[in-house]
């Protein structure tokens, strides 16, 4: 896993600015359910820096989308924001969100 110190997690302003011009939904989503990323998502992803997509949980939501070399995984719970973490994959994404806020 990398540990590029220069990255930092985006703010929600950041996120926003990001998304200004709008925002399109992926194809393909993540799911903590059945643990599983869909086929071609990380591609899909990096292809249209507009696209992001949905990661189900039992104990949270996420947007995922990639910006700056890095996924990027807005994390919600109860529809408040709950903070940014970025990965170099989808998979680290995963186990990140899934370490903190439930594998379920």
């Amino acid at each position: 896993m990398s540990s590029d110190s220069s990255i930092v997690a985006l703010t929600q302003d950041e996120v926003k600015e990001h998304f200004k011009g709008g925002a399109i939904q992926a194809d393909r989503s993540m799911s903590n359910c059945d643990h599983t990323i869909d086929e071609g998502l990380e591609e899909e992803l990096k292809e249209d820096p507009r696209k992001y997509a949905d990661y189900a949980g039992w104990n949270f939501h996420g947007d995922v989308f990639y910006m700056k070399g890095q996924f990027h995984c807005v994390v919600m719970r109860h529809h408040q924001f709950m903070e940014t973490i970025f990965a170099q994959s989808l998979q680290e994404i995963m186990d990140k969100v899934s370490e903190k806020y439930g594998a379920d």
